[in-house]
């Protein structure tokens, strides 16, 4: 059997870069004790890790520090989105959030890389 899912989440989040923070977003339902059910976390599709990433704004834009939605789907080398997952997967992209679908921290650490990149391009 392959790597699970959930190793590979762990690794991730031990890798994280220090201007990332991400969290697990757990998503589902409950049945409380009175037998009413629940819903918890974000909505069906969304990612498996979200959070943020700091990016330091150009001096034309005031040079602050701000934060960028971040959204990691995490997924084992055989792994597919869902219907659902590739939509949040799209609308994350249409809202310039740093988004990737991950099969290893290295993954991750490229993403952030190249949406910064992208970000520097596009404010030039």
């Amino acid at each position: 059997m392959g790597i699970k899912e959930n190793k590979i989440t762990n690794k991730i989040l031990e890798a994280l870069p220090m201007i990332m923070r991400l969290f697990r977003n757990h998503v589902g339902v409950v049945q409380d004790k009175k037998g009413a059910w629940h819903k918890f976390g974000l909505p069906k599709g969304s990612a498996d890790l979200i959070g943020f990433t700091i990016l330091k704004v150009t001096p034309g834009m005031v040079g602050k520090d701000v934060p960028v939605f971040t959204s990691v789907e995490v997924k084992t080398p055989t792994g597919r989105l869902s219907k659902e997952q590739k939509l949040w997967s799209d609308f994350m992209e249409r809202v310039n959030a740093l988004h990737v679908v991950a099969r290893s921290p290295e993954e991750v650490k490229q993403a952030s890389k190249e949406y910064k990149q992208k970000m520097e391009e596009t404010n030039e």
